[in-house]
C-alpha cells in the first residue's frame, strides 16, 4: 500500500516500527521531506506530514517505542520526536552545507536520548561530525 500523498521523485524510504504500527520518512526532489504513520493492523495510513519545502534526507530510529526522526532543512539538522499524533517540535542540532547523505541516527544510552553523525562541507573539505540529544 502507498504511503505518499502521490507520485513523484521519491528517494529510498527510511522506517521504524513500534507495537501499533510503522513510521516510514523519504524525501521527493521537488517537494521536501515527508513522514507517514501506518496501522501495524490493517496498513492504513493514520497520518502524513511534510517536514517543509526545503527538508530533505530524513532517518528514523526507534528504542523500547520512542521514535526519532532527523533530516535536513535547508543548511540546517534537525531532530523531533514521532507519536501517533505527527511530529513533536523540532530542535536545531547542526548545520551541513551542500548536498549531504542522510544523517545517521541510532538510540543512546537512556531513554529519550539520541545520537545523530552526519557530514558537513566546508573549507572544500568533507567533516563528520556526532551530537547527543535528550528528548524530553
Amino acid at each position: 500500500m502507498p504511503v505518499s500523498a502521490g507520485p513523484g521523485q521519491h528517494s529510498t524510504p527510511s522506517i521504524a516500527c513500534v507495537e501499533a504500527g510503522c513510521f516510514v520518512a523519504w524525501d521527493d526532489q521537488k517537494a521536501g521531506a515527508h513522514v507517514a504513520f501506518f496501522s501495524g493492523v490493517n496498513g492504513e495510513v493514520i497520518w502524513r506530514r511534510d517536514l517543509g519545502p526545503k527538508s530533505l534526507s530524513p532517518s528514523l530510529a526507534v528504542a523500547a517505542g520512542d521514535v526519532a526522526i532527523a533530516w535536513y532543512d535547508g543548511n540546517r539538522l534537525r531532530l523531533a520526536r514521532l507519536g501517533h499524533d505527527g511530529v513533536g517540535s523540532s530542535t536545531l542540532l547542526g548545520h551541513a552545507s551542500g548536498y549531504q547523505p542522510s544523517p545517521n541516527l541510532i538510540p543512546g544510552g537512556k531513554a529519550g536520548e539520541w545520537v545523530v553523525g552526519w557530514r558537513d562541507f566546508e573549507a572544500g573539505q568533507h567533516e563528520g561530525f556526532v551530537a547527543r540529544a535528550e528528548c524530553k
